[in-house]
């Protein structure tokens, strides 16, 4: 098969407490779209980064 083979969510939220400096958070909640098992197949990564500008 071809492809990356996952669907689902992604969810990201910042917060920047100066204006050059910003946080990130980010949630990916995929499963996988042809299984070919009967298992529940699917994975939750969480990304966090901080920015600064200057």
């Amino acid at each position: 098969m071809s492809g990356t083979n996952v669907k689902g969510h992604w969810v990201k939220l910042s917060y920047s407490p100066y204006d050059s400096l910003t946080f990130g958070l980010s949630c990916f909640m995929t499963e996988l779209i042809n299984n070919p098992g009967s298992t529940k197949s699917g994975a939750t990564r969480i990304l966090a980064d901080a920015v600064f500008k200057f």
